[in-house]
């Protein structure tokens, strides 16, 4: 009957929240389920009492953000895991005191960004990561001075987009890389002047939108992509020889992005001497 924020599925069942009231004329509190098949209404019914901005269905359970302050049952400030089963809240309740805007999973941690000053019982500034187990904030701790709107996540990089000026202790422009165990800002900064509300990784890339008009001094309309140039990774490999009976290996790595590799001889061994042969 409104305007749906939020999509997640599973193999069966597709999620969705929003601002909606009912669905194909069936009551539902701004959140609903439907078969991922037929399209069928799903009686899963956690009704909230306030709009869904974000969902996540991982093990078994939905993830749900937004502007509530009850849904599954249970009383739950704009954050709270649904039952698959039952539509139930579990007990598991970070408590944010502010709106929650972007979740992401990874293993046993969800990356959350919202409008929030505390959240896991702890002082998190509009982002945090949350033990999926006990509910509890973790440690890691970039500080947004602005809220967040959106999440992603490459290998050990979280990058961040929304409507802050600085994040991870470092000036940035409604968009940054961070490092997922540190939470220290990485020195990426493109530094686009207005919002970011959508972030995506895919082929190598970052894909970026908003209402942003500038990125650094180049005009962008409200789009913009970046290549993420990850790291090589270098297969281990050992050589044993005599002593005076010289003895050649090769040297090999991996590239993500597929760009061609250099070597360089950074120091020799303890014994003997290296030479580099890079024609």
């Amino acid at each position: 009957s409104s305007l749906v924020h939020a999509i997640t599925a599973t193999a069966s069942t597709v999620y969705f929240g929003g601002e909606f009231d009912s669905v194909d004329g069936t009551a539902r509190g701004y959140i609903a389920a439907a078969d991922a098949v037929t399209g069928a209404l799903s009686s899963w019914n956690p009704s909230a009492d306030g709009y869904l901005y974000v969902l996540k269905a991982t093990g078994g359970l939905v993830y749900a953000a937004g502007a509530f302050s009850s849904i599954g049952v249970e009383g739950r400030a704009g954050l709270a895991a649904l039952s698959t089963f039952n539509a139930h809240a579990v007990a598991w309740d970070p408590n944010p005191d502010g709106v929650v805007y972007a979740l992401l999973v990874s293993g046993n941690l969800l990356y959350v960004g919202g409008d929030f000053t505390t959240i896991g019982g702890q002082a998190r500034n509009r982002i945090a990561a949350v033990d999926l187990t006990t509910g509890q904030a973790t440690s890691w701790n970039p500080d947004a001075d602005g809220p967040v709107k959106t999440l992603a996540l490459d290998d050990t990089t979280l990058f961040a987009g929304g409507q802050f000026t600085a994040l991870g202790g470092q000036s940035r422009g409604h968009v940054a890389a961070i490092n997922a165990d540190t939470g220290a800002a990485q020195p990426w900064n493109p530094d686009l002047n207005d919002e970011v509300g959508a972030l995506a990784i895919g082929d190598g890339r970052l894909y970026v939108g908003g209402s942003f008009t500038l990125v650094g001094s180049a005009i962008h309309g409200g789009f913009a992509s970046f290549r993420l140039n990850r790291a090589p990774a270098a297969h281990d490999s050992s050589l044993t020889c005599l002593a005076t009976t010289p003895l050649s290996g090769t040297l090999d790595a991996d590239d993500p992005d597929d760009d061609p590799l250099t070597f360089e001889l950074t120091r020799q061994p303890d014994h003997g001497t290296l030479e580099l042969d890079t024609a």
